[in-house]
């Protein structure tokens, strides 16, 4: 295996059983689940983020107020 392109990685058994259920049932082998399931979880993050008000911007201290129910 070219080590450059590839890694292995260790994850708990039953975490490894459930990815390999998704990929058979999806008809992918489990490395392009992986990749899916990553991908995914990066777009997930970006929208979250987007989300997110800004820094220093005039509405994060009516947020806080209304979160500590004022």
């Amino acid at each position: 295996m070219d080590t450059t392109k590839w890694k292995s990685i260790l994850v708990p058994i039953d975490i490894y059983q459930r990815i390999r259920e998704i990929a058979q049932l999806e008809h992918r082998p489990i490395g392009s689940q992986l990749r899916l399931i990553f991908s995914e979880w990066l777009e997930y993050r970006h929208q979250m983020a987007q989300e997110l008000p800004e820094e220093g911007s005039s509405d994060s201290g009516e947020t806080e107020a209304r979160a500590a129910g004022s």
